[in-house]
């Protein structure tokens, strides 16, 4: 596969310094819901690598590890079901783009060439009291 028509657009590597308690981040939006998601999944075990990593061919919210295993997840977040609920909102056009950003991730980080790769959803569903969180692990494969 050629992976020349790729151009980084940003990366966002920091690491984060201290662990977020998922119960004290508001989620309203993408990026509340994002550091949510990604306080969750760290609290959960796994290590943070980076957050909305894009290039030309598309951007991955979360990537994490975990035991020699890259997670690259993609987060959705509804406020209302009205218009379904958020682990239906992850289209086969939106899967085919994080998959290739995924490989261009791989490519520009070669240390991380012999793990194995998962590609997770975390939806967040807020309801009247709480957020609902449904952590899809294998939701969609490279094929």
């Amino acid at each position: 596969m050629n992976f020349d028509f790729f151009t980084r657009k940003n990366q966002n590597t920091k690491k984060k310094a201290n662990a977020v308690d998922p119960d004290a981040i508001n989620v309203t939006d993408g990026k509340s819901a994002e550091q949510f998601a990604e306080a969750y999944l760290v609290q959960n075990g796994l290590k943070y690598l980076a957050r909305n990593y894009a290039c030309r061919g598309g951007e991955i919210d979360l990537i994490l590890e975990k035991s020699n295993c890259l997670l690259f997840v993609e987060v959705k977040f509804r406020s209302r079901s009205d218009y379904g609920y958020a682990q239906e909102m992850v289209s086969l056009s939106k899967q085919k783009k994080i998959i290739r950003a995924a490989q261009y991730f791989l490519i520009e980080h070669p240390k991380y060439k012999n793990y194995d790769c998962r590609f997770d959803v975390i939806a967040l569903q807020k309801t009247a009291a709480k957020i609902e969180v449904n952590w899809i692990k294998n939701a969609f494969l490279l094929e």
